[in-house]
Protein backbone atom coordinates (compact mmCIF):
# COMPACT_ATOMS: atom_id res chain seq x y z
CA UNK A 1 0.00 0.00 0.00
CA UNK A 2 1.25 3.55 -0.70
CA UNK A 3 1.13 6.10 2.21
CA UNK A 4 -0.48 9.47 0.65
CA UNK A 5 -0.34 12.31 2.91
CA UNK A 6 0.19 15.31 -0.08
CA UNK A 7 -3.63 15.87 -0.59
CA UNK A 8 -4.23 16.49 2.95
CA UNK A 9 -1.10 18.95 3.18
CA UNK A 10 -1.70 20.23 0.06
CA UNK A 11 -5.37 21.53 1.40
CA UNK A 12 -4.43 22.67 4.58
CA UNK A 13 -2.05 24.91 2.96
CA UNK A 14 -4.60 26.42 0.54
CA UNK A 15 -6.90 26.89 3.27
CA UNK A 16 -4.54 28.58 5.43
CA UNK A 17 -3.37 30.93 2.39
CA UNK A 18 -6.54 32.09 2.03
CA UNK A 19 -5.12 34.87 -0.15
CA UNK A 20 -2.57 33.29 -2.27
CA UNK A 21 -3.46 31.33 -5.46
CA UNK A 22 -2.12 27.64 -4.51
CA UNK A 23 -1.63 25.20 -7.18
CA UNK A 24 -0.14 21.19 -7.37
CA UNK A 25 2.31 22.99 -10.37
CA UNK A 26 2.86 25.56 -12.11
CA UNK A 27 0.37 26.84 -14.88
CA UNK A 28 0.90 27.35 -18.72
CA UNK A 29 -0.31 30.53 -18.36
CA UNK A 30 0.80 33.67 -16.37
CA UNK A 31 -0.15 32.54 -12.63
CA UNK A 32 -1.99 35.50 -10.12
CA UNK A 33 0.38 36.35 -7.55
CA UNK A 34 1.71 35.51 -5.02
CA UNK A 35 1.61 31.84 -6.02
CA UNK A 36 2.69 28.64 -4.28
CA UNK A 37 2.77 25.16 -5.59
CA UNK A 38 2.80 21.79 -3.45
CA UNK A 39 4.21 19.02 -5.15
CA UNK A 40 4.90 15.57 -3.77
CA UNK A 41 8.93 14.62 -4.94
CA UNK A 42 9.42 11.24 -3.92
CA UNK A 43 7.44 8.30 -2.40
CA UNK A 44 9.12 5.53 -1.74
CA UNK A 45 8.91 2.46 0.44
CA UNK A 46 10.91 2.09 3.74
CA UNK A 47 12.44 -1.09 3.00
CA UNK A 48 13.82 -1.66 6.13
CA UNK A 49 10.53 -2.30 7.47
CA UNK A 50 8.71 -4.52 4.87
CA UNK A 51 7.76 -8.06 6.35
CA UNK A 52 5.67 -10.88 4.45
CA UNK A 53 5.71 -8.72 1.32
CA UNK A 54 3.59 -5.63 3.33
CA UNK A 55 5.12 -2.26 3.34
CA UNK A 56 5.01 -0.45 6.57
CA UNK A 57 5.97 2.63 6.18
CA UNK A 58 6.45 5.17 3.47
CA UNK A 59 9.60 7.81 3.00
CA UNK A 60 7.82 11.11 1.18
CA UNK A 61 9.19 14.32 0.44
CA UNK A 62 7.23 17.35 -0.47
CA UNK A 63 8.40 20.32 -2.09
CA UNK A 64 6.54 23.61 -1.85
CA UNK A 65 7.58 26.85 -4.14
CA UNK A 66 6.71 30.16 -3.18
CA UNK A 67 6.62 32.55 -6.10
CA UNK A 68 6.20 36.73 -5.88
CA UNK A 69 6.57 39.71 -7.57
CA UNK A 70 5.06 43.12 -5.71
CA UNK A 71 7.43 44.95 -4.98
CA UNK A 72 7.42 43.61 -1.25
CA UNK A 73 8.15 40.32 -2.82
CA UNK A 74 10.58 39.06 -0.47
CA UNK A 75 8.44 40.26 2.82
CA UNK A 76 5.63 38.46 1.30
CA UNK A 77 7.68 35.50 0.51
CA UNK A 78 8.84 35.21 4.28
CA UNK A 79 5.63 35.57 5.47
CA UNK A 80 3.97 32.79 3.06
CA UNK A 81 7.08 30.41 3.93
CA UNK A 82 6.16 31.21 7.95
CA UNK A 83 2.67 29.59 7.28
CA UNK A 84 3.82 27.01 5.37
CA UNK A 85 6.26 26.08 8.10
CA UNK A 86 3.86 26.34 10.71
CA UNK A 87 1.27 23.88 9.11
CA UNK A 88 4.67 21.26 7.70
CA UNK A 89 7.00 21.57 10.81
CA UNK A 90 4.64 22.61 13.31
CA UNK A 91 1.44 20.45 12.83
CA UNK A 92 3.09 17.40 10.71
CA UNK A 93 6.32 17.94 12.28
CA UNK A 94 7.93 17.14 9.41
CA UNK A 95 11.83 18.02 9.30
CA UNK A 96 12.58 20.73 6.52
CA UNK A 97 15.55 19.12 4.14
CA UNK A 98 15.78 22.28 2.11
CA UNK A 99 15.15 25.96 2.52
CA UNK A 100 16.17 28.88 0.50
CA UNK A 101 15.92 31.65 -2.33
CA UNK A 102 16.46 30.31 -6.18
CA UNK A 103 16.92 32.25 -8.70
CA UNK A 104 13.34 32.05 -11.23
CA UNK A 105 14.78 31.59 -14.77
CA UNK A 106 11.48 31.98 -15.95
CA UNK A 107 11.33 35.67 -14.65
CA UNK A 108 13.88 37.46 -12.87
CA UNK A 109 11.13 40.09 -11.65
CA UNK A 110 9.78 36.47 -9.57
CA UNK A 111 11.14 35.97 -6.42
CA UNK A 112 11.20 32.55 -6.12
CA UNK A 113 11.36 30.75 -2.48
CA UNK A 114 11.70 26.45 -2.17
CA UNK A 115 11.29 24.51 0.54
CA UNK A 116 11.43 20.50 1.08
CA UNK A 117 10.10 18.63 3.35
CA UNK A 118 10.66 14.62 4.03
CA UNK A 119 9.50 12.21 6.20
CA UNK A 120 8.43 8.83 7.07
CA UNK A 121 4.68 8.09 7.19
CA UNK A 122 2.97 4.52 8.06
CA UNK A 123 0.23 2.98 7.04
CA UNK A 124 -2.19 4.85 9.69
CA UNK A 125 -1.05 7.95 8.55
CA UNK A 126 1.28 9.02 11.51
CA UNK A 127 4.54 10.73 10.50
CA UNK A 128 8.04 10.01 12.29
CA UNK A 129 10.92 12.06 11.50
CA UNK A 130 13.24 10.19 9.74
Amino acid sequence: MIVDITNEVFTEIKTALTTVTVKSEYPSTEPTFPFVTVTEISNDTDESTIDSSVQHYSLISIEVNIYCNSSRKISDAKSIRGTIYSILGDKYNMPRTFSNQVPNFLDENVYRYIMRYTCKVDTNRKIYRR
